[in-house]
């Protein structure tokens, strides 16, 4: 619950669902409390109900155009109480034949299905509040934008200056606006996939019936096992994992390291080396890990990286003296878990981390998504070269630093590059999952990733020479 208006009239308390849609208000004053239950479907607010959804409070309906914004609010009757239009960027505009806008029910969500806080004039979004006479956010956006889009680097800018086309439901990214099937498609497709429409509509989708003012909350999270869940979007996949399961050991981490990359003549992929273990049924997740320099071994060449499993450093030796060495512990990403939760941070980080993967690059840090021309393209410092952030499969992982209970495991089912700057698609998820930090590995075919349903996402001939392994706990 969260307070977004306090004036002297009272405070106004908001619940928001995951998307940032506010669900419910409470209305307190000094004489009285009054409380209201919001109605979605196919993504727009369509009606409210006063006091709880199942009892016998008045219920009213809006009307939208195409931007979602409120056109017109009716009760049951049929009967007008607001009646309005705007101008381009949200200012009230009164409709034809009236001197200014109807409003008899003194109703804030507006301009694009936003609320207005009428006291200070503004909308609020979400992440940020809208001004709509200057057209302009008053706080900075957290994405700094690229360097081929100039409109993206004004970080006040609203809807990079084209209200008629685009919304921005939180007030951190710009779609087409959309209303179930009916939505615009931003990229023609033919696949019948629900997620190849614009619904936004994130891991919560309302049904409800007007007759009852029932609602259902489906979950697109499939549980494969206790603390591991899985989803499929359209382009991506993700592996989401409960830290209360590794501390109950109900699951494992487990940092494999293969010291060939063949035997027998086959290729020590993850999912080869998967088979070749005793327990094999145990493991429910294998994917791609970090890579060491080794010298004189069966993988001549593997990128910079550390590892810690259980407390126990298991950094080969060759790599301590190397004059490079010095970079890793620095800069590159530590991903990890200690006794409190998930971790993602700069390689000096890892230092009392559990379990962790240094030499990883940040793509996302506190919210902020990394500058690629400063902070990864830096042979010195060892990031990621040029050439390693073309479009390519990329394995990802990421968090939420104010919570470090879940952590994401992610990759794209069709090729996406860095080069730019992060891709569109990536920047949605990230922000549908909630994340403020986020790491990526190497990319191509070191990019593999396998899961007890046998399903997997890339199944290269490259042998791996280390990899993440999630397996089935004995409990404590």
């Amino acid at each position: 619950m969260r307070i977004i208006s306090d004036t002297e009239e009272g405070k106004t308390y908001f619940v928001f669902n995951y998307q940032g849609k506010a669900i419910f208000e409470e209305n307190v004053s000094s004489s009285k409390t009054q409380q209201i239950s919001l109605i979605y479907a196919l993504n727009r607010q369509i009606a409210r109900v006063e006091g709880i959804i199942g009892g016998d409070g008045e219920i009213i309906y809006y009307h939208h155009d195409n931007l979602g914004s409120t056109r017109l609010v009716t009760y049951e009757s049929g009967e007008v109480v607001f009646d309005q239009d705007y101008l381009p960027f949200g200012g009230d505009l009164a409709v034809v034949g009236e001197l200014e806008p109807v409003n008899e029910v003194n109703e804030g969500y507006k301009y694009t299905g936003q609320r207005e806080e009428a006291v200070i004039g503004l909308y609020y979004y979400g992440a940020r509040f809208y001004d709509p006479e200057m057209g302009r956010f008053i706080t900075e956006d957290t994405y700094i934008g690229v360097l081929t889009d100039p409109q993206s680097q004004n970080l006040y800018i609203y809807v990079m200056n084209n209200p008629m086309k685009y919304v921005d439901p939180t007030g951190m990214y710009v779609e087409f606006p959309s209303y179930g099937k009916f939505a615009e498609i931003e990229k023609a497709s033919k696949s019948n996939s629900l997620f190849d429409y614009k619904f936004n509509l994130g891991p919560f989708e309302y049904e409800f019936s007007l007759i009852n003012y029932s609602f259902t909350i489906p979950d697109y999270w499939q549980q494969i096992y206790e603390g591991v869940s899985f989803r499929e979007y359209n382009d991506f996949v993700v592996l989401k994992v409960q830290y209360e399961a590794i501390a109950n050991n109900t699951i494992e981490t487990i940092i494999h390291i293969n010291d060939k990359a063949y035997i027998d003549g086959k290729a020590m992929t993850v999912k080869n080396t998967i088979s070749t273990f005793y327990n094999e049924d145990d493991i429910i997740f294998g994917g791609t890990g970090t890579f060491f320099y080794l010298y004189n071994r069966s993988f001549a060449y593997r990128a910079f990286g550390h590892i810690t499993n259980k407390g126990i450093d298991m950094t080969p030796e060759e790599l301590y003296g190397h004059y490079k060495y010095y970079n890793i512990k620095n800069h590159r990403a530590a991903v990890g878990y200690d006794k409190d939760g998930f971790a993602i941070g700069r390689g000096k980080d890892n230092q009392n981390l559990i379990t962790s993967l240094t030499g990883l690059t940040l793509i996302m840090e506190d919210g902020k998504f990394t500058n690629y021309h400063d902070d990864i393209i830096d042979k010195d410092l060892q990031y990621f070269t040029g050439d390693q952030l073309y479009s390519t499969k990329h394995m990802m992982f990421g968090i939420n630093r104010n919570n470090r209970q879940e952590l994401y495991i992610f990759s794209n089912k069709v090729d996406i590059g860095f080069k730019k700057g992060p891709d569109k698609r990536l920047q949605n998820i990230i922000k549908e999952l909630g994340l403020t930090d986020v790491a990526k590995g190497d990319g191509g075919g070191s990019t593999q990733w396998w899961l007890c349903n046998d399903f997997s996402l890339q199944y290269e001939n490259r042998p791996l020479g280390n990899m993440i392994l999630i397996r089935k706990g004995q409990g404590k």
